[in-house]
């Protein structure tokens, strides 16, 4: 005969396992939860920025980070690196906070800097396909579908939609007068004028092949166009035209795929960058040509301070620093791979 002196014990014991299984079961039911849930959350992760440093931000679309780099000793101090959100571009919403958006995001997402966290998640009726600023708390947005324009404004850190094209833009000419807006038109050669409060088409214009980016010249009322170009002619100059009527004025002598242009407004330059001849050349907002400098291969992003300019170089993966007045280049270093774009950040938090 068997003894069962101890199957009591032994089924209690077994009772008590079963019951610790269950937990557990359930413990790990919501940890597998809580992974998929924070899986499909936004992270930001990376290093916090001091305020007294003067920093470069360098972005990489490609594996989503935002790098820094202090400027007095060319040394990086450190990154941003962005999970489940897919960003396009930032901006510097004031020296301590930056945004991000995406062309197929439908939210903003406002970090802070110095505290290192997400601290707003703006909602976006779709994803945001250009920005323009117009003050330091006030932006334009295009829209992914290339038709509705949007207001961004903080600190309320909302979005309204103005207005609706009549055709399909892909990105913005910054305007001095923001009641009206340039646009360059989607899958066309084209750049259309539009008054924002009727949302009437004051003129369209054909341009340069593949117009890439402009600048409308305060003191001539000219818009300076430049572009790609095709295979079988690329873009060698800068086009010109009236603001106004939108009629073609004429060319000035630039380099090859000129695409980016940065205006200083109180010396009244303009810095253009050609990607095609790995070029940065000023001029006079009369046009007159001053001066040029080689960069490295594949200039893409610019940006300066009060004295230096800085441009990201795209596949050399270093940065170039020019004197403004003379560009005559100050230096040079590594940034990592793929710098598309960049923000200069001051000293004790400033954007100058």
């Amino acid at each position: 005969m068997r003894d069962q002196s101890n199957y009591g014990q032994a089924g209690e014991w077994g009772g008590e396992k079963n019951k610790r299984s269950g937990k557990s079961g359930w413990i790990g039911g919501v940890l597998f939860i809580l992974l998929i849930f924070m899986a499909g959350c936004t992270q930001i992760s990376g290093t916090l920025l001091p305020r007294e440093k003067e920093v470069l931000l360098v972005g990489d679309v490609v594996r989503q980070e935002v790098r820094f780099y202090d400027l007095d000793s060319f040394k990086s101090m450190g990154s941003l690196h962005v999970k489940n959100y897919r960003f396009s571009g930032f901006e510097l919403l004031d020296p301590n906070r930056l945004f991000f958006y995406g062309t197929n995001e439908k939210k903003i997402l406002l970090y802070d800097l110095v505290k290192g966290s997400v601290t707003e998640e703006i909602l976006v009726d779709e994803g945001v396909k250009d920005i323009m600023k117009v003050d330091r708390n006030f932006f334009r947005l295009l829209l992914s579908d290339g038709k509705k324009v949007a207001n961004l404004s903080f600190p309320e850190g909302r979005v309204e939609v103005i207005k609706t094209l009549p055709f399909t833009a892909r990105k913005f000419i910054p305007s001095e007068d923001h009641r009206v807006l340039y646009f360059l038109h989607e899958g066309k050669d084209l750049l259309s004028k539009v008054n924002m409060e009727s949302g009437k088409v004051l003129f369209t214009q054909e341009v340069v092949a593949n117009a890439a980016a402009g600048w409308e010249n305060p003191s001539t009322h000219e818009l300076w166009i430049g572009g790609h170009g095709t295979v079988q002619e690329m873009v060698t100059s800068i086009a010109r035209y009236d603001a106004e009527t939108g009629r073609f004025l004429g060319t000035l002598t630039g380099g090859i795929m000129p695409i980016r242009f940065y205006a200083d407004k109180e010396h009244e330059r303009v810095y253009v960058i050609s990607h095609g001849s790995n070029l940065v050349q000023s001029y006079r907002f009369s046009g007159e040509k001053l001066n040029e400098a080689d960069t490295g291969l594949n200039p893409y992003g610019i940006d300066a301070d009060k004295e230096r300019l800085y441009i990201a170089n795209y596949d050399s993966n270093t940065v170039d620093i020019f004197s403004k007045d003379t560009l005559k280049e100050e230096g040079e270093f590594y940034v990592g791979d793929d710098p598309l774009l960049i923000r200069y950040r001051g000293k004790g938090g400033t954007d100058e």
